[in-house]
């Protein structure tokens, strides 16, 4: 597999195949067929690509020019047009693409030999792969060569030039694939394609989330209780109701509705000609991402930046970890040691008689040794399921939140994690507890146990998966209904959001909560979805519903309780489910609908329609290779996760369990560095899986802006920080075009319909900055001339809801006539404050000299001088009248430790005036009388 030959053809040598000695290396009767089938299994040789093997090896013997032409045609060697398909079995295509892409080549370098090439001429440097470089023509010896269809470049078809898209701050080389026009089929598919992207917006839609420049998770803030408010539950979902009438919104889709447009994706995704139109394109993004990087790879990867920062200091997030697996197993073992050698006095279970164990005790009575304590003990109840045994036991004392201890181990280990993350100033997770369902309490006693102990950390998002547990829970006679089950999932989320005050240890959590993660059983059933199912009230038996049931009935809760929490200015939660390796395709078509992200997206590999439509759409997939090694028959080098970074996906790693799979106390850069190995990712590959993991978490707006920069939330260039990502320009450009260009394809194929875009265009992303531009300089103006909370707020909400309108609107008028109005009453105050001033000024400074006169008089006087002299008032300057009372009471000036007070009010004006200090160099300092006018 390590032979170079497969990269020499790929590459465009002229190479062929030979025996060398069949004596001692081949064992059948024909050994060139032999070495030839060999290479065609080994390598997934095409029949094209072995014929040109074939033809290369006539090409290059050394047999006499009639003896070739007998088996390749007269003129062999002249033109492409005189090719006898009939012989060399070579269609004129791959040889017209051999030509041009040495024709190319070699144009480059003729050009660079003359120094003709500067970089306002690198656009005009770019290798075109075109097919009508050549006119091709059936020739007339022979009757069976292949047709081939006229050529023609998308770009006439009406299309927008992909070089119209391109962004001119970033120069690199590209490269433009200009072929003929696919048939009638590919123009069937792409419709199909365009209905299932709307169907994903129509759901994506309802997430109602704010756009990423409103949100604001800084700061926690307790909205008042909503007057007359009251949840309920409404054919599964949480309905408001305000006014004693209970109906869900209007642009709820109902679980009919559902399942019809379940049923269409699933559809598409069994019909043979979308996957095979699908795999064309994934295969096309795949070797335009190869080109990219051989043209491109040294400016990407020696890239500067401000910083000169490498991959270990760029933001990754690990997405996908289950917190009672977040540890490495040695933490825990050591963690498990440290306990029983030195706090084995801690009471931490109760006997059956009711009487306290210790530690000791406990450990007694289960029969384990210290020394006893390691990985395949922890783990055996991850793989065996006994709940008597002894690893069973020790994990529900050490990693369970509701044990006899109220979970103080578990949260002594969790925040052991914390403290090293935190050392990493660049390392973040979103670690995953549980909420089962069994009651309503099970919220309130998370968020007690998570606030009592301490369980939180800047490098932490929370993430609430919920497992397929009903059919569990029924069994016990915990619940009666399906929908009982989803009633203590989110009842209690909209009470506390009705009202923080509520539950103020809830509030606080759902602040650190990024979203929720639905977790499928191994014996999920999937019904037949052409009968209808039970309403969640009426399914009573003790089965589990399906996985797409789950889904519908969290995604409807999730977007409901968005859209609340979004008008009052509250945080927000994505839905990222899971996804197993050996899922089919029903639960993957119910993610495409309705989920922000994939977790566990392995399985997207096996359907390349739904893999193409998660290109499309911009859904996030989140794989763990080390996992998918572990629980599916593959092994690690067959992960399709190299495939689906390559070809543009939105695509990351993550640990999922590190107590299991990982071997050091840094489970992230582990899966990063055994990735990097395996497959060979170059420093600008490992910044943008990096990057990706940022954007597809669920940290806030603010923490964002500082990793990424302030314009985060656009696609291009012009929202990559390269010296916060460490993501050049040029990959994220490329990226960008790419994504476009495929569109463009595609309407190209339905006559120009426009298809709903994942990504802004170019245009869209300038109107969208300069309207940002100037709002925010109207909002700053308005702040510095009002200076009140209101003008601050005013100018806020004119802000964002204009953003929310349509890009094509004008940009208004920078001050309105209310506004001006007040900047002159504002300008009105500040000249009468103005003139305030100036006349307190001259009084104080009146007031300083006729002291200063005093202060000397009396040095002056003679020894005998009475203890007290009596001051006129009219010596002294007088206040301006206005402040002046007739019922003024005494005063007495004398020395304090304090400036003395304005006769405006204000004491902050005169800090700077010296203290009046009439004394006698006596022990006893006389006081100064003042009688009133």
């Amino acid at each position: 597999a390590s032979h170079p030959f497969q990269k020499f053809f790929k590459r465009g040598l002229r190479v062929a195949l030979g025996t060398e000695g069949p004596l001692h290396f081949h064992h059948t009767q024909q050994p060139v067929h032999e070495e030839y089938g060999t290479a065609i299994k080994l390598y997934k040789l095409s029949g094209t690509d072995i014929c040109e093997v074939a033809r290369n090896s006539v090409l290059i013997s050394g047999f006499e020019h009639q003896v070739k032409s007998r088996w390749l045609g007269q003129a062999y060697a002249e033109e492409i047009e005189d090719n006898d398909y009939d012989k060399s079995n070579v269609p004129n295509i791959r040889l017209q693409f051999r030509a041009d892409v040495w024709n190319a080549e070699y144009d480059i370098l003729n050009r660079k030999v003359n120094r003709k090439n500067t970089l306002a001429e690198l656009d005009d440097l770019v290798p075109v792969l075109s097919a009508s470089s050549a006119k091709l023509t059936t020739p007339t010896t022979t009757t069976s060569t292949p047709p081939v269809a006229p050529r023609s470049t998308l770009r006439s078809a009406g299309s927008r030039s992909f070089t119209q898209r391109r962004l001119e701050q970033v120069t690199f080389e590209r490269v433009d694939i200009i072929g003929p026009d696919e048939s009638g089929t590919s123009g069937r598919v792409a419709l199909l394609l365009l209905d299932a992207l709307e169907l994903r917006s129509k759901y994506t839609s309802l997430h109602n989330r704010p756009l990423p420049w409103r949100i604001d998770s800084g700061s926690m803030r307790v909205d008042p209780k909503v007057p007359d408010a009251e949840a309920l539950m409404v054919d599964g979902i949480v309905a408001l109701r305000a006014t004693g009438d209970t109906q869900l919104p209007e642009s709820h889709y109902s679980y009919a509705e559902f399942v019809s447009d379940l049923n269409f994706i699933m559809d598409i995704a069994d019909d043979p000609q979308v996957n095979q139109v699908a795999y064309k394109r994934l295969q096309v993004l795949e070797h335009k991402f190869g080109m990219h990087k051989g043209l491109n790879s040294n400016l990407e990867d020696f890239c500067d930046t401000e910083d000169h920062r490498d991959f270990y200091q760029t933001y990754k997030i690990d997405v996908h970890v289950h917190m009672s697996s977040g540890m490495p197993c040695k933490a825990l073992i050591d963690f498990v040691a440290d306990k029983a050698r030195n706090h084995g006095d801690d009471i931490v279970a109760c006997s059956t008689d009711g009487n306290p164990l210790t530690l000791s005790e406990y450990l007694e009575q289960n029969g384990v040794e210290v020394e006893e304590i390691d990985a395949r003990m922890l783990l055996a109840s991850n793989f065996e399921r006994k709940a008597d045994s002894k690893g069973a036991k020790m994990r529900s004392l050490l990693l369970h939140s509701d044990n006899y201890m109220g979970g103080r181990y578990y949260a002594e280990l969790i925040k052991h994690e914390f403290t090293n993350m935190e050392k990493d100033a660049f390392k973040f997770a979103e670690n995953r507890l549980t909420i089962a369902g069994k009651s309503r309490t099970d919220w309130d006693n998370l968020a007690q146990w998570c606030v009592s102990h301490g369980v939180q950390s800047l490098h932490n998002r929370w993430t609430v998966q919920i497992p397929e547990s009903y059919g569990f829970l029924r069994s016990q006679n915990y619940l009666h209904n399906f929908q009982e089950y989803l009633a203590n999932l989110f009842l209690p989320l909209w009470e506390v959001s009705l009202d923080p005050n509520r539950n103020y240890q809830l509030a606080h959590f759902l602040q650190h909560m990024a979203g929720f993660d639905c977790v499928p059983m191994s014996d999920s059933r999937v019904f037949c979805w052409g009968m209808p199912a039970e309403a969640p009230d009426q399914w009573t038996r003790e089965e589990n519903p399906p996985y797409p049931y789950y889904l519908y009935y969290l995604y409807a809760n999730i977007a409901a309780l968005n859209t609340f929490r979004a008008s009052r200015g509250q945080s927000v939660f994505l839905f990222r489910p899971h996804c197993p390796e050996e899922a089919e395709k029903v639960p993957l078509a119910a993610c495409l609908l309705v989920a922000d992200g994939v977790s566990h997206g392995v399985s997207v590999a096996k359907m390349p329609a739904c893999e193409y439509l998660c290109y499309l759409a911009r859904v996030g997939l989140t794989v763990s290779p080390l996992s998918a090694s572990q629980h599916a028959a593959s092994d690690y080098s067959s992960n399709p996760f190299p495939g689906f970074f390559r070809r543009g996906l939105n695509t990351t790693l993550s640990t999922d369990q590190p107590l299991v799979l990982h071997h050091t106390r840094e489970p992230l850069l582990e899966e990063y560095a055994i990735a990097n190995k395996m497959w060979q990712f170059s420093p600008t590959d490992m910044c943008e899986i990096a990057r990706n993991s940022v954007l597809q978490s669920g940290f806030g707006h603010d923490v964002l802006k500082r990793w990424l920069g302030d314009l985060h939330y656009l696609s291009s260039s012009l929202g990559n920080y390269a010296d916060k990502s460490h993501c050049p320009d040029i990959r994220v450009a490329f990226r960008f075009e790419v994504y476009h260009a495929e569109f463009d394809y595609l309407e190209s194929l339905c006559d120009d319909k426009k298809f709903r875009r994942y990504m802004l265009t170019t245009e869209e992303e300038r109107a969208l900055l300069h309207r940002i531009r100037g709002i925010r300089a109207e909002r700053r103006q308005s702040q510095s001339l009002l200076g009140l909370k209101t003008a601050r707020s005013r100018a806020s909400s004119k802000f964002f809801t204009l953003l929310d309108g349509d890009l094509s609107q004008v940009l208004p008028e920078p001050q309105s006539p209310r506004l001006a109005r007040i900047c002159r009453v504002k300008t009105a105050r500040k000249a009468s404050l103005s003139e305030a001033q100036k006349t307190m000024g001259s009084f104080i400074m009146k007031l300083i000299a006729a002291a200063k006169e005093v202060k000397a008089s009396a040095r002056n006087a003679p020894t005998e001088a009475p203890s007290s002299a009596a001051i006129s008032p009219r010596s002294l300057p007088q206040p301006p009248s206005e402040t002046s009372h007739p019922s003024q009471p005494e005063v007495c000036l004398t020395r304090c430790s304090s400036p003395p007070t304005s006769p405006m009010g204000s004491s902050s004006q005169l800090a700077s005036v010296p203290h009046l200090d009439f004394r006698q160099p006596s022990p006893k300092p006389p006081a100064v009388a003042c009688s009133p006018a």
